[in-house]
């Protein structure tokens, strides 16, 4: 499965939700990448959800980034936004819930990134999340080319 085929299909749902809030989204995918092996359903799930989160976090006529790129023998598709971004301590915390795929369902801690690390450590993949306060966050997961 090509990695601008996911990004395309997980980003067709989302659409009505860009224009209401006014948020720009930029794809920069390229038809030249290798393929990734990879469930296309669950793959295309896993990226909803970083999309979700990204809408939701970013400002009213925010801007989410969503490319892929190529590293070696690794595939990787990022989805950044410029919303608020999380503290350092925070980001630790919720390294760790995704990292032990612990959560906690009031403070939004994690459980949608949880279940997208699952997802990509099945198919051989990485997630990680890295955030500055006023700048954004960016999740980014690496899945090994064919």
């Amino acid at each position: 499965m090509a990695a601008a085929e996911l990004a395309d299909e997980a980003l067709r749902s989302f659409q009505p939700r860009l224009l209401e809030g006014g948020i720009s989204i930029e794809v920069d995918t390229s038809k030249e990448l290798p393929f990734v092996r990879a469930d296309q359903r669950a793959m295309v799930l896993a990226l909803r959800n970083l999309i979700d989160n990204a809408i939701r976090h970013v400002r009213n006529n925010g801007h989410i980034r969503l490319s892929a790129s190529r590293a070696n023998s690794t595939v990787f598709i990022e989805v950044h936004d410029d919303g608020p971004g999380i503290s350092t301590a925070r980001l630790a915390a919720l390294r760790e819930s995704i990292a032990s795929r612990s959560f906690s369902p009031s403070d939004g801690g994690g459980l949608g990134l949880a279940i997208v690390s699952k997802v990509v450590a099945d198919h051989g993949g990485t997630l990680t999340v890295d955030s500055e306060l006023g700048v954004g966050t960016w999740c980014t997961i690496g899945l090994p080319a064919c």
